[in-house]
């Protein structure tokens, strides 16, 4: 039995959008909870290089930096981001 930790897994599954080439959608969940946000920043920013669209569910305020609408199960609206702040929303 081959046993990968939860970070292992996640890269992974980016590495499997490298492999794919370019596509017109990918979605994200909690895609990169378990690797460090400058980790989490270079996998988002590889992103526009591999897919058209993203759509992706996280936790982390620092996921806000790389989208463009956010959408929130406590609002009904969606927001066009840069908010004001996180907090805000």
């Amino acid at each position: 039995m081959w046993t990968t930790f939860q970070g292992e897994q996640q890269r992974l599954s980016f590495a499997r959008l490298v492999l794919k080439g370019r596509t017109d959608k990918a979605f994200l969940d909690e895609a990169t909870s378990a690797l460090d946000t400058a980790g989490e920043a270079r996998l988002y920013n590889l992103l526009p290089t591999l897919c058209n669209n993203f759509i992706s569910v996280g936790h982390r305020e620092t996921l806000v930096q790389h989208h463009t609408v956010l959408a929130s199960k406590h609002h009904v609206d969606a927001q066009t981001f840069p908010p004001k702040s996180f907090n805000s929303i």
